[in-house]
């Protein structure tokens, strides 16, 4: 609102100017003969207003030059004061402090000049008063238009900065979800597609076979079907929330890798250690580290050796999976590629404050390390 006045200062300046030279010639206390002479001075003392934001010295002069000979020569009219309390306020406001008090100071000639002719009188305090008035007020006017300037920056900065975090913690939530339905999904139908394959081929030759890769076809729809609809849990309102147990921990791997065994991988699992507290983030971050180094060992390697080693330490989760790479001329299914699972295990790992490292083994095989410290997910 302050810099209302600033953007359409020179039309308001017009106005102003032509306005005040107008009240003056209300009322002209000056003998016919003196008409011109006033009409000139108030003219001087009131219309250069009209550029005083481009010239405010100048402007300044002028004014005080013509206020002061009209009041050595005729009562000073009300506009014509005010006129000069306008020019004062316009230098003040926008010179250095310096040139201000010189401005303040210069002003002060026209009571000095209305005390030379009239001696002491009332109306000349209200004057020096007014003077000071104006000086204050272009000390302090700017001063608030910078200070509006500067709160409505801070405050759409703020908008701004709260808009950036909602974002953020909207990608940051869709990326959590596109991590856990990978998890969920992505890491069942690639068993699914693994073991039908597999039942498919030794259905005639093998019944056992085929009946013991439906059944962990089974198995992991299973899993899937449940993990999916803890997930939609999470995500339903509280009115529409079921109870489908905890997410999966540490407690959970040796379930895990016996359905891989059901799968057809040579797993073996060597599990220490307790968390000395309850983060149930870390533990379900374990879990999904896990299960994506044996699916990936499904689908890259086959039906190969793979050993799971799990450390619950005092202050983190360590965690190794090592396979042996394809056995024989076993080939990974090129319709299982994919690339994101690793990268979501990525993010799941910083996310606790953690590290992965997923590589190839120089004597053949791939290795998934991973170290989850306790009590700093979201840090």
């Amino acid at each position: 609102m302050l810099d209302w006045g600033e953007r359409h200062g020179r039309a308001i300046d017009v106005v102003v100017a032509c306005g005040l030279f107008a009240l003056s010639a209300v009322r002209w206390d000056a003998p016919a003969a003196g008409l011109p002479y006033h009409a000139a001075l108030a003219a001087l003392a009131t219309l250069p207003l009209a550029v005083r934001r481009r010239h405010p010295w100048p402007v300044l002069l002028v004014v005080l030059a013509a206020s002061v000979v009209m009041q050595l020569l005729f009562p000073l009219p009300l506009a014509v004061w005010l006129a000069g309390l306008v020019a004062v306020y316009t230098v003040v406001s926008r010179v250095s402090s310096g040139q201000g008090v010189a401005a303040g100071v210069a002003a002060l000639a026209v009571p000095a000049a209305g005390l030379v002719r009239h001696g002491p009188r009332e109306w000349l305090v209200v004057q020096l008063l007014a003077v000071l008035s104006a000086w204050g007020l272009g000390w302090v006017l700017p001063g608030l238009r910078r200070l509006n300037r500067e709160l409505i920056e801070h405050e759409w900065l703020v908008r701004e900065a709260a808009e950036q975090r909602a974002l953020m913690a909207v990608v940051r939530e869709r990326t959590r979800l596109a991590g856990e339905i990978h998890d969920v999904v992505g890491h069942a139908m690639s068993i699914v597609v693994l073991r039908a394959g597999v039942a498919r081929e030794v259905f005639d030759r093998d019944p056992e076979e085929a009946r013991t890769a439906l059944g962990a076809i089974e198995e992991a729809a299973r899993v899937a079907v449940t993990d999916l609809r803890r997930l939609l849990d999470v995500l339903s309102g509280p009115e529409h929330r079921e109870e489908y147990g905890p997410q999966p921990g540490l407690a959970d791997i040796p379930r895990l890798v016996e359905r891989m065994r059901m799968a057809g991988l040579d797993a073996e699992l060597s599990m220490t250690g307790a968390p000395p507290v309850d983060d149930r983030t870390v533990e379900l971050a374990a879990y999904r580290i896990c299960e994506e180094a044996l699916v990936n060992t499904l689908k890259h390697a086959g039906r190969t050796g793979v050993r799971v080693v799990v450390d619950a330490g005092a202050d983190k989760v360590r965690i190794r999976v090592t396979d042996d790479g394809p056995r024989g001329h076993a080939r990974p299914d090129r319709g299982l590629r994919g690339g994101r699972g690793l990268r979501f295990l990525g993010e799941r790992a910083a996310f606790v404050g953690g590290t992965l490292t997923a590589e190839p083994r120089p004597d053949g095989g791939f290795e998934v390390r991973a170290a989850l410290p306790y009590g700093r997910a979201g840090g």
